[in-house]
């Protein structure tokens, strides 16, 4: 399928894009417009965590593939599929417009979306990414599709409201205000013990991530 994507932001971030990329599937990225600083990012797969220090490896070592967008075409395809992500430029003001070839409808919820529980509703029943993204206002989570496709709009709910009060609970004692969302990946091996921060976090992958 091929859809039209706008992002316009103020800040660094690691934008979800809504889709995943089939195993193999190559796909094409044509930029439309841009204002601002350039040095947009595409990336296939949120396992950016490379393994090539471990002394052995339960996945191949490097699953995460990224490619500047300095082309007003750009084709990208992944061994091992996943998530699409961009990277974004500088601090500032910056905005980009594409057209995406060749993705696939990815679950996703967002619990600031006034429309989530009819979305949701939609997607677990036919959006087809192996990978979802469930977000609330502070933290995200990057799971396994089949992990939370039989949970409901109100569960989902509840799990996020639980884990934003966790991550703002953590910003109130630091004394600091979230600028972004906190990220989570599941995986079946960070590349240090059961929980690896950077950004994203990794942590070991088991039906119970949410």
């Amino acid at each position: 399928m091929n859809f039209v994507f706008e992002i316009n932001i103020y800040y660094i971030f690691f934008f979800f894009l809504g889709y995943y990329v089939a195993a193999g599937t190559p796909i094409q990225i044509d930029i439309v417009a841009q204002q601002g600083a350039t040095g947009w990012t595409a990336r296939i797969g949120c396992h950016s965590d490379d393994l090539k220090n471990c002394n052995e490896y339960r996945r191949w070592n490097c699953i995460s593939i990224c490619k500047s967008l300095t082309n007003r075409s750009v084709q990208m395809c992944s061994a091992f599929g996943g998530l699409l992500f961009l990277d974004s430029p500088d601090e500032g003001f910056n905005s980009i417009t594409m057209h995406l070839h060749r993705v696939v409808l990815t679950p996703c919820y967002y619990l600031a979306d006034p429309n989530r529980a009819e979305r949701w509703q939609y997607q677990r029943e036919y959006a087809q990414g192996l990978w979802a993204d469930i977000s609330g206002r502070y933290i995200v989570f990057n799971v396994p599709s089949t992990s939370v496709r039989q949970l409901d709009s109100a569960q989902l709910d509840r799990a996020l409201e639980y884990w934003d009060s966790v991550a703002l609970a953590h910003h109130n004692l630091g004394g600091t205000q979230p600028k972004r969302r906190e990220r989570i990946v599941c995986d079946e091996q960070p590349s240090a013990g059961y929980m690896r921060k950077f950004y994203s976090l990794y942590s070991i992958s088991n039906n119970h991530c949410i």
